[in-house]
């Protein structure tokens, strides 16, 4: 039980930076209208923090599997446990930031783009989990 409470951390830790992705990228025209930024930095703003995000999780989250999941054979599951965390996330924060000007809905190609984000989303999540595998001692030898 206690293995299936860290590896729901590390799917709800796993999903932050999607989240926060999809968030910048359905709100633009609302962060463009409040904030009062010009629209092209606004667009630019999801992809800068999506890649930040994930390459400190490409970084950090190695470590934390390597800490407290180790290697089992469960370790597949982590591939899909982040999607209710998303939906989960998403929607609570749909709920409580709703469209209130006509003007704020997000533009008809940010579906497809979240789509194809979601699709390839897997494959970083297999990459952290890959990178917990690898040793890295960079040459240095360690005390016996």
């Amino acid at each position: 039980m206690k293995y299936f409470a860290k590896m729901n951390v590390f799917a709800l830790l796993a999903c932050i930076p999607l989240v926060v992705f999809a968030q910048l990228e359905v709100n633009v025209y609302r962060i463009s209208r409040v904030t009062g930024l010009d629209l092209d930095i606004i667009v630019k703003a999801p992809w800068i923090a999506f890649l930040i995000a994930a390459v400190l999780g490409l970084i950090l989250f190695p470590f934390y599997i390597r800490k407290h999941l180790g290697r089992h054979s469960v370790d597949g599951w982590l591939l899909i446990l982040w999607i209710p965390y998303f939906f989960l996330f998403a929607g609570t924060i749909g709920r409580l930031l709703p469209v209130m000007h006509a003007g704020e809905d997000p533009g008809p190609g940010t579906g497809m783009l979240l789509l194809m984000v979601m699709f390839f989303y897997p494959i970083y999540v297999l990459m952290t989990l890959m990178f917990a595998q690898f040793k890295w001692d960079f040459g240095v030898e360690a005390d016996q």
